[in-house]
């Protein structure tokens, strides 16, 4: 039996404090800047297209939605996003961003689906 292809792809993220990183998602080149915020326990993320303004700021990134979902006309463009952890309550660490902390990207069109991590990503 053939396993099927996911629909998304990991974003290579780290868990600096502060992080910048560029990725090209299709068509479309986006710098995404996270944050840890001590006081919220989570990251944020600030998104900025290709010729470097801004798209959306101050997104906190909380497991298990679609993070662009209330922002149509990006979403358009980017796609989804979605954060996603092994264990619960992961997010909530400034030290497990890109090991057991993920962000998905879902192609324009494609469904957003979380999908469960077996052991890791």
């Amino acid at each position: 039996m053939m396993s099927a292809v996911p629909a998304y792809s990991i974003i290579a993220l780290t868990s600096d404090s502060e992080s910048q990183t560029t990725v090209n998602l299709g068509t479309t080149t986006i710098t995404l800047v996270t944050r840890y915020n001590y006081l919220a326990q989570c990251f944020s993320l600030d998104i900025f297209d290709e010729n470097g303004n801004l798209m959306l700021a101050g997104i906190m990134m909380v497991p298990g939605v679609n993070l662009l979902k209330p922002y149509a006309a990006v979403a358009a463009i980017i796609g989804g996003l979605v954060v996603a952890e092994i264990n619960p309550g992961d997010y909530m660490s400034s030290d497990l961003l890109g090991t057991n902390v993920v962000l998905l990207w879902f192609p324009p069109g494609i469904p957003v689906q979380i999908p469960i991590p077996a052991a890791g990503w």
